[in-house]
C-alpha cells in the first residue's frame, strides 16, 4: 500500500503546537509529531524538532530540558481585548475578552442581557476560546456585525449600576435644555401610585444671533463639536441663569397626569418605565439611595447613540 504525506510547513507546526500548548499547557516534540501524523503530514522527528527550535525563538516560547525530552510551553501571556458582536434575526451575541476574563451574552435586542462570565487560565487562553465560541455561532447562522446595540464593555463596565433605580437623575441636553427626574410617589384621586416627576428647565444659554456667531467661532478655531460649546459659551459671559419651564407628572406606565400631589420619594420603589427624549444629550448625573454618584459624558462614549442607550438601561 502507497502512503501519500502532505508537505510539512512551519505555519502548520506553529499551528498544532500552539493548539497542543493551549490544550494542555505544554508540549513535546514527539506530541507535535503525533499530531501531524495523524493529519496526514510526513514528520520526521528531526524536521519536526528543527521547526519548533526556530518556531521557539520566533513565538517568543519557552522550552527545557527532561532527560532526552525537550518541553516547550508558551512564553509571557498576552493582553489583547477582543469583542465579537453578532446578529441572528432578532437575537444577538456578544463576546468580550479583557486580561483572563471573558464575559458572553446572548439575548434579544433592545433587552439587557444576562452576563455570564468566565475566568481562564490566560489571556491568551481566554481569546482562543472567544474565537472557538464564534465559530460556534457561525455555524448556528449568527452574522458578525457592527455594533448596533449597546457593546457589551459598557454593559460590563456599568454592571453595578444595572437593575438600581436611581432616585434622582439629571440629564442636561444642547442648547442649555436639563431635565430633572425624581422617583416619586403619588396621591391621585385619593389612591397612592408610583411614577416620576419631570422638571424642564433651561439653564441658561441664550440662543441669540451673538451665541450662534461664538459657537460658529470656536467650531471653526478651536475645532470644537458643538455639544461642547456651552462650557466656552460660558466662559464668554453669555449665561442667563436658570428658568424652571414646567413640571410634569407620569405614572409608572409613562401615563401624564393631569392633577396630582406629591406625597413622598419611596425607598425601594417597584422599577419604573420612563419613556425620555433623549435626542441631544449630553451628559447624564444619576443619583442613588445609597448616596453613591454617576456621572456620564457624551465625550466618553462613541457618540449620542450609545450614550442614550445606556441612560436607558440604567434607568428605565
Amino acid at each position: 500500500m502507497t502512503h501519500y504525506f502532505q508537505t510539512l510547513q512551519p505555519e502548520i507546526v506553529c499551528q498544532i503546537t500552539e493548539a497542543l500548548m493551549l490544550t494542555h499547557g505544554a508540549t513535546t516534540v514527539q506530541d507535535v509529531r503525533r499530531e501531524l501524523r495523524e493529519q496526514g503530514f510526513q514528520a520526521v522527528p528531526a524536521e519536526v524538532s528543527a521547526y519548533m527550535s526556530i518556531l521557539a525563538e520566533e513565538r517568543d516560547w519557552w522550552f527545557w530540558s527532561e532527560g532526552q525530552v525537550r518541553i516547550y510551553t508558551f512564553g509571557e501571556d498576552t493582553d489583547e481585548t477582543v469583542f465579537h458582536y453578532m446578529e441572528l434575526g432578532n437575537v444577538v451575541w456578544q463576546v468580550l475578552v479583557r486580561g483572563r476574563q471573558q464575559i458572553m451574552a446572548e439575548g434579544r435586542k433592545r433587552e439587557v442581557p444576562q452576563l455570564n462570565y468566565q475566568q481562564l487560565p490566560s489571556n491568551r487562553h481566554a481569546v482562543a476560546h472567544a474565537h472557538g465560541l464564534m465559530m460556534i455561532q457561525e455555524s448556528r447562522g449568527f452574522i458578525a456585525m457592527p455594533p448596533q446595540e449597546l457593546g457589551l464593555y459598557r454593559l460590563y463596565e456599568y454592571r453595578h449600576y444595572a437593575g438600581r433605580t436611581p432616585s434622582h437623575c439629571i440629564l442636561s441636553f444642547r442648547e442649555g435644555k436639563q431635565t430633572d427626574i425624581y422617583r416619586t410617589i403619588f396621591t391621585l384621586n385619593d389612591q397612592r401610585t408610583t411614577g416620576r416627576l419631570e422638571i424642564e428647565k433651561n439653564v441658561g444659554y441664550a440662543l441669540t444671533q451673538t451665541v450662534v456667531e461664538t459657537a460658529r467661532m470656536l467650531r471653526q478655531e478651536r475645532g470644537k463639536s458643538y455639544w461642547e460649546v456651552p462650557e466656552d459659551i460660558r466662559r464668554e459671559g453669555l449665561l442667563l441663569g436658570e428658568q424652571e419651564v414646567q413640571r410634569v407628572a407620569y405614572l409608572a406606565s409613562g401615563e401624564r397626569l393631569a392633577a396630582w400631589t406629591i406625597r413622598e420619594q419611596p425607598s425601594t420603589p417597584d422599577r419604573i418605565c420612563l419613556r425620555l427624549p433623549l435626542s441631544g444629550i449630553y451628559k447624564a448625573e444619576l443619583y442613588y439611595d445609597d448616596g453613591s454618584r454617576l456621572e456620564l459624558d457624551y465625550r466618553d462614549f462613541s457618540g449620542s447613540k450609545e450614550l442614550r442607550q445606556l441612560i436607558e438601561v440604567l434607568i428605565i
